[in-house]
């Protein structure tokens, strides 16, 4: 141990000397080597971890519009209709009947144009009515009773080359005086009156003709029996915005005599 001891002096000696110290053997013992210092431990920062690098899709470039142009259509081929007459609607030709007694009788109509509506419903063999010398009509398969025989139609080729033009606020008046010439009792006239008036007052002026000869030419009637006496008064007309010039009619009726036939309608042509 003594031997360790001075072998370590002997050298501590000969590092002072070498360094230029004068320190003691003694001295040198009591210097005790340098305490090392123990460097703190470090820490490791937590490792990072790195957000892998993004990559960015690609820009997509939309593509151009497409403008579809619009489908061609061909136009239909135009057809002209055939030219046509006007047509013109017959209002409410009403048939009364008179008998001198009581009398069934056979009607049957035969329209060169269209039937519309029929009141009573008119048979393909015409009407047939038990009638009495007031007028009362009764139908034999229904006993249903009737005052007059009503029909309506559309026809063609109505004209006025005669007549009478008359001021719409005159028309009652014209029509009472004409209408007791063409021989109706008052009241067929005031039944013509009530349908007619309303449709022609209001215009400034009335073009009005009875134009009995086409209307008969038109519109057959058969009748069994026979009457002795036929009244049948049609009246074509229409509105006016002022007056015209036009041959006048001369009006009459003949006298009522035994088995007698009246009838009354008209038309207004546009």
């Amino acid at each position: 141990m003594k031997k360790c001891y001075w072998i370590g002096s002997i050298l501590l000696c000969l590092i002072m000397l070498v360094c230029g110290c004068d320190a003691s053997p003694d001295e040198a013992e009591t210097i005790a080597p340098p305490e090392t210092t123990v460097a703190p431990e470090t820490t490791l920062a937590p490792e990072t971890t790195v957000a892998p690098e993004t990559t960015s899709a690609p820009e997509i470039t939309p593509a151009p519009e497409t403008t579809v142009s619009p489908e061609t259509t061909t136009a239909p081929e135009t057809t002209t209709a055939p030219e046509t007459k006007p047509k013109w609607t017959v209002a409410k030709p009403v048939i009364y009947l008179y008998p001198t007694a009581p009398t069934r009788v056979n009607v049957a109509l035969d329209y060169a144009g269209m039937l519309t509506s029929t009141y009573p419903a008119y048979p393909s063999d015409g009407w047939c009515v038990d009638a009495q010398p007031d007028g009362t009509l009764t139908d034999p398969a229904t006993g249903r009773e009737y005052y007059c025989l009503f029909w309506e139609g559309e026809g063609e080729d109505y004209t006025i080359d005669s007549g009478f033009v008359v001021a719409g606020k005159d028309t009652e008046a014209f029509l009472e005086d004409a209408l007791a010439k063409l021989g109706l009792t008052r009241r067929e006239a005031n039944e013509f009156i009530i349908y007619w008036l309303p449709r022609m007052e209001g215009n400034a002026y009335n073009l009005i003709s009875f134009d009995t000869a086409a209307y008969l030419k038109a519109a057959r009637l058969t009748v069994n029996p026979a009457p002795d006496t036929v009244i049948r008064v049609f009246m074509t007309w229409r509105g006016l915005d002022a007056p015209v010039d036009i041959p006048p009619q001369t009006l009459a009726a003949p006298d009522r005599v035994g088995f007698t036939l009246v009838e009354w309608g008209g038309t207004e042509l546009n």
